[in-house]
This record gives C-alpha cells, structure tokens and sequence, in this order.
C-alpha cells in the first residue's frame, strides 16, 4: 500500500512540475537555464574564461534579463565603482555612494518579472587588488539585495569574472561564492550556444 501511494505520490508531483497549466510548474528545460543554475549555489558567481561569461550573458538576455556590465579594472578606488554603478543603474540623486547606500538601491531597483537583472562585472580581480577596496563588501551587498528580491519572486544575479583563478571571497549572503563549472556537465543552455570551453 506505501508502494502505491509513493507511485502516485510521485506522479502527482511529476505532473505538477511539468505540467503547462500549472503557474508553478518547472518545463525540463528550466533546470538548466543559466540563472537557475547559478542561483542553486547563490546569487554571486565567478568566471574565469571570458568567452564562457559571454555565452551565459547571452543566454540570460534570451530569457528576457537586463545585463548591465562593468569594467572593474577600471575602477581606481571604491569611489569610482559608485559613480559608474549609480549612473548605469539610475540611481537617485540622494545616492549616498557607500556600501549601505548601493545595498538599499540595489533593493530598489527595477527588475523585470520575466527575466531579471544580471549585473556583470569584468576583471573584478583587478578591482579586488586595489588599496583599500572592500571587494567582499560590494559582493556581499549584492547577495543581500538578490535574496530581497527573490522574496517577491524577482532575480538579482552576481556574475564576476576574474583574469586570476586564485581569486577567492568568503561566503557572501551566507552562500559560497562558487566558480562556475557546471556548465562541463551538459552540452548548452537553453537559449545559447554549446559551450566548447575547456
């Protein structure tokens, strides 16, 4: 009798991930959607080959994502990387430009349902080496602000490319920051090319 009912069970819950009139059903091809993936590890995501970073930029705006992106190499100073993130991003004019200012913003921002925002930020490393630099802080805060917005079912992405692969952070948002291999498991993503990289 448990043998049955673990059967239908499973059934009932096969049909309802996959089922195209249930809202909140998850289609087989979801699972391995770029977002999807980064998000099972946290919202924040490094890269090291910066052909790999563009396939999955290329697949997140297929499925409907904003990817504003940043050369981090170019930031001299943690007061540089304010400027340039509060003017592509539109933040007010009452931007504190400090951390706990770009934390309540980036909780603000606007983020498309269909989608999301993928804020992508190349040669991070260099910006981590600078003086002063509180790198972590800058990923953190946008780990915080990701995990706001999934509360209303909105996604904020993470995605730090690094020319160093012995680049490392502690966890931020409570999550790893974890660099990006799972793409080798699997011959594309929905929406993008096959990933040949090594």
């Amino acid at each position: 009798m448990s043998f049955l009912f673990g059967t239908q069970r499973a059934k009932r819950v096969g049909s309802f991930r996959t089922d195209p009139a249930n809202p909140h059903c998850v289609h087989p091809d979801d699972v391995l959607r770029v977002d999807r993936q980064v998000l099972l590890n946290g919202p924040v995501a490094l890269y090291g080959p910066a052909e790999r970073l563009r396939r999955h930029v290329a697949a997140l705006e297929s499925y409907g994502y904003r990817c504003p992106a940043f050369d981090c190499g170019e930031w001299a100073s943690e007061a540089d990387m304010h400027r340039e993130v509060a003017a592509r991003l539109e933040f007010p004019g009452y931007y504190g430009r400090n951390l706990n200012a770009l934390n309540d913003c980036l909780g603000d921002i606007d983020i498309p349902e269909a989608g999301g925002v993928a804020l992508v930020l190349w040669r991070f490393d260099q910006f981590a080496r600078r003086p002063g630099v509180r790198a972590w802080d800058v990923l953190d805060v946008i780990a915080n602000a990701s995990w706001v917005h999934r509360l209303y079912g909105r996604r904020l992405l993470g995605l730090v490319q690094s020319d160093d692969p012995e680049l490392h952070f502690a966890s931020v948002g409570a999550r790893p920051v974890m660099w990006v291999s799972w793409e080798a498991h699997k011959p594309a993503e929905p929406g993008a090319a096959p990933d040949t990289a090594g």
